[in-house]
């Protein structure tokens, strides 16, 4: 599916990803791959819309549980990024790097109990 949003076939990957939501609505991969294929159809047709539903997808990754880290590091900075042509951009960078605090508090407390 990933294959597909990076040759440019945007609508059969977004089909694609609808139907692995349906199957596994809380996959954090099929969700993200959902909010990348809106983000690039927002960019080719120029639709804040569509850019207001791709940010959507972004924010239910991050409310997923069990999201591993770098996924949950990359929907979090691509809704960052895409967040900035609404104005509240501050709001959102301190939410995020809220997280993310928590999240390098996370691994480096790991680091310290594996080396112990």
């Amino acid at each position: 599916m990933i294959f597909l949003r990076y040759q440019g076939d945007v609508n059969t990957a977004m089909t694609q990803f609808d139907n692995a939501l349906r199957h596994y609505p809380k996959s954090p991969r099929a969700q993200f791959g959902k909010a990348q294929a809106l983000n690039a159809l927002a960019e080719r047709r120029q639709s804040n819309a569509i850019l207001e539903q791709a940010i959507d997808e972004c924010m239910k990754v991050l409310a997923l549980d069990d999201v591993p880290r770098e996924l949950f590091v990359k929907a979090g900075i691509l809704c960052a990024a895409r967040q900035s042509f609404r104005g509240i951009i501050c709001c959102l960078e301190l939410w995020v790097m809220h997280v993310f605090v928590f999240y390098i508090s996370l691994i480096f407390y790991d680091c310290i109990i594996v080396s112990l």
